[in-house]
This record gives C-alpha cells, sequence and structure tokens, in this order.
C-alpha cells in the first residue's frame, strides 16, 4: 500500500475511535519520522525495527519519556488497527516514567502573576483554569454555553480522552466571567475566549505565552507553566 493511503487510512482509523486532533496530528508524525528513520515504508517494517527506532529516540537523541512514549503509542496504534500486526507491537514495553513531584505555585505568587496579565480577556482565562482546576486546551475551548451560573458549574466538553465532565464555578469567578462578558461580549453561541478569528477559540500557546509574560513581570523565578495553575488548584 503506498504511503499516501497508509496514512490516509491511520487518519480515518483514528477519527472513528474520536481521537482528539492534537492526538492524530502527533500520531501521523510519529509514523512518518518512523518510515524516514528507516527508509521504507513502515507497513514492510517489523518488530526489530521498532525496537531499533525506539531505542535511537531514547539512547541517540535522548528523547524524554513522553516523546518516546507518544512514538510508541503511535506505531502501536498504527500496527494494531492500520495493519493488523498485533506482533510487532504486543512485546514492545514502555519506558518506566521517572516520577517527579509537579511544580506548585503559592497563593501569593498566583495571585501576582493574575495582577501583572495586562489583558483582561487572558487574566480571565488564568484565573478559569486555576479556580477550577482546567487544562489550557479545555479552558480555550469553552463555550458561552458551557457556564451555568445557576447551577454554580461549568461543562467541560473536551476533556482529556474526549471526556465531558462537570467542576465547580465559585461566586468569585462567575462574578469575573460576568465582569468579562460584560466587556468583551463574545458571541452567545460561540467560544467563550474567541481568538483574533472569532470563529475559533484562543490557541493554547496564546494563553502559554500570556502566562510566560506575567510570570516574569511578576518577577516569579519559580518554574512554572500553565499546567501549574492545574497542580496548584488540586
Amino acid at each position: 500500500m503506498a504511503m499516501g493511503k497508509l496514512r490516509q487510512h491511520m487518519w480515518e482509523e483514528l477519527r472513528l475511535l474520536n481521537r482528539s486532533e492534537a492526538t492524530i496530528k502527533e500520531y501521523l508524525a510519529a509514523v512518518g519520522r518512523y518510515s524516514r528513520y528507516h527508509g521504507k515504508r513502515p507497513d514492510i517494517l517489523g518488530r526489530d525495527d521498532v525496537r531499533k527506532y525506539l531505542l535511537h529516540l531514547a539512547v541517540e537523541r535522548k528523547l524524554s519519556f513522553s516523546s518516546v512514549n507518544t512514538a510508541n503509542c503511535a506505531l502501536r496504534f498504527f500496527y494494531r488497527h492500520v495493519c493488523g500486526r498485533v506482533d510487532v507491537v504486543e512485546e514492545i514495553a514502555f519506558q518506566r516514567k521517572q516520577r517527579q513531584l509537579p511544580r506548585i505555585l503559592s497563593g501569593a505568587e498566583i495571585m501576582r502573576i493574575f495582577e501583572a496579565t495586562k489583558i483582561p480577556k487572558n487574566r480571565v482565562i488564568l484565573m478559569t483554569m486555576y479556580a477550577c482546576g482546567l487544562r489550557v486546551s479545555e479552558a480555550c475551548k469553552m463555550k458561552v454555553t458551557d457556564i451555568d451560573g445557576d447551577r454554580g458549574a461549568i461543562r467541560v466538553s473536551e476533556g482529556k480522552g474526549g471526556k465531558t465532565r462537570y467542576v465547580m464555578l465559585s461566586n468569585c469567578l462567575r462574578d469575573h466571567l460576568r465582569n468579562y462578558y460584560r466587556e468583551y461580549r463574545p458571541d452567545r453561541n460561540g467560544w467563550l475566549f474567541p481568538g483574533r478569528n472569532p470563529r475559533r477559540p484562543i490557541t493554547s500557546r496564546a494563553v502559554q505565552l500570556a502566562f510566560e509574560e506575567a510570570k516574569n513581570r511578576a518577577g516569579v523565578t519559580k518554574p512554572a507553566t500553565c499546567h501549574s495553575l492545574r497542580h496548584s488548584f488540586a
């Protein structure tokens, strides 16, 4: 089967299993890199080729656990669901992840970061991530209709694994969201935090950059990212 048809077949299988757009992009790219490394179509390669490639990523390129694990998962999916060759990957082990405690920001540090966030919309996004323990992608893809002020809850419909859940909406955050809505007037049936193109949500990268800039202005030197807000909430 030609490489283009293999890619299309894999895309279709990923879509049928309702994998996220980010996962589809990562898996297709991972299989493409694997194929280029060996200089052959991936469907004609075997178990030893998979092991050799994963060792190359871990030992020679010294990639992180998550990067090697993503490649491993992508190849498992490809051989199981596209090629029907479970034997190729059934004995390929995952790396053991070195557990590290997450970076936790203090309440004072978080308040300094909020105060140093110049754009009100970005400040409310960061507040929402912290107050509800959301991932950055979840906050970006919230819609106006996800806010249930009467019940004091927020519907998170595009969480990890495509799962839907409800999180608590505090009175303080509800007030900030109401003020934000009055100022920005997002479409009632659209994204709560639209990007430059109102038909699309704000990007995760834009929020990450806003956090990094505010963190630097606030003089917070502790290593931290947007995801640290979720850990600090927990």
